[in-house]
């Protein structure tokens, strides 16, 4: 059975940024009626253009050219703001859309003034709100599986690096003994797993068919490793890359290790403090304490409830792989 491509269930994640903290529900609201906004804003371009045309820098060209425009970017930015799969690019284009139209903002604002408008204080007062708007944007970039992502690797990792030997700590320049601690409770454990737990993720892969934060997994998806198993066969497959890039780490990917970078930045007081409480640590996993307890509380966390279930043509293409390695060995 084919799965099918459904939307990402993870809003977006701006707690890891330091961004105000907002409920799911308050917060997916706000980003509709930001969404609104604009799809409203660029069709007016089209309905009242010489309001627009009034405003436009006069050192710009083109003027009823940018007012249509600015007004189908307004417009492509409010419907990728509704979709889950476009939100976070659609957040950045708005940003610079944003950005890009200050320029008439402070036409607008000249132009009251040398008229003596009576709004002319408000219109002037106006321009600082315009980073208000590019602030409400940037709560839509980032999304929030990469915690889930994150924990789940630093678990791997601390497995990884779980030697039951004992390691000298500190030194002293009298004849004390030197001090003397577990590896599995050491600090030089936690720096072991955190300086090359984003290097972890560069293993991944996109897999497209597969829903939400089980996007990000490693092995090959079942479109590359359909063009394998035809390549192995003897059909020619031509893409636009050589066949030895095939399995190389995609834009996406690498984007991935650098949200990882950055979190593990943010969050490294609160990896820290569940390290080093042994009982904490022995009670409550990394990825609850992380994630739904920190990062994603008070948001859409149906991420952390999402779990792979194999198809049927993966799970005998493996058991088929596995079979193949038993008899070469």
């Amino acid at each position: 059975m084919t799965q099918s491509n459904t939307d990402i269930k993870c809003d977006l994640d701006e707690n890891y940024l330091k961004t105000i903290d907002m409920p799911p529900l308050l917060r997916l609201f706000l980003m509709y009626v930001m969404a609104t906004l604009y799809i409203i804003a660029g069709i007016f371009h089209f309905v009242t253009p010489e309001f627009y045309l009034a405003i436009m820098p006069t050192y710009l060209p083109y003027h009823l050219e940018l007012v249509y425009l600015s007004g189908v970017a307004e417009i492509i930015c409010g419907l990728m703001l509704y979709l889950k799969r476009t939100r976070v690019f659609g957040a950045w284009l708005t940003i610079a859309l944003l950005i890009a139209i200050y320029p008439a903002n402070i036409q607008m604002a000249q132009n009251y003034w040398s008229q003596n408008h009576p709004q002319k204080y408000l219109l002037l007062a106006r321009l600082p709100f315009q980073f208000v708007f590019i602030w409400w944007a940037y709560q839509y970039t980032k999304p929030i599986e990469h915690s889930k992502l994150l924990a789940q690797e630093l678990t791997e990792n601390f497995q990884a690096h779980n030697s039951p030997s004992v390691i000298e700590t500190s030194y002293s320049l009298d004849n004390k003994q030197p001090k003397r601690t577990k590896y599995s409770e050491s600090e030089t454990r936690l720096i072991e797993t955190l300086e090359n737990v984003c290097d972890r993720f560069l293993k991944y892969n996109v897999h497209a068919e597969r829903p939400g934060s089980l996007r990000y997994a490693r092995g090959r998806s079942q479109t590359m490793e359909t063009l394998w198993n035809l390549r192995n066969k003897g059909v020619k497959v031509v893409l636009d890359v050589p066949d030895t890039m095939w399995d190389a780490p995609s834009a996406e990917i690498t984007q991935l290790k650098k949200y990882c970078e950055e979190m593990v930045e943010e969050q490294e007081e609160n990896i820290e403090q569940w390290y080093f409480d042994k009982q904490v640590r022995n009670e409550i996993p990394l990825e609850k304490y992380l994630c739904e307890d920190r990062v994603l509380k008070n948001r859409d966390s149906s991420c952390l409830r999402e779990v792979y279930t194999p198809t049927n043509e993966e799970t005998t293409n493996a058991k088929s792989k596995s079979d193949t390695e038993k008899i070469d060995l």
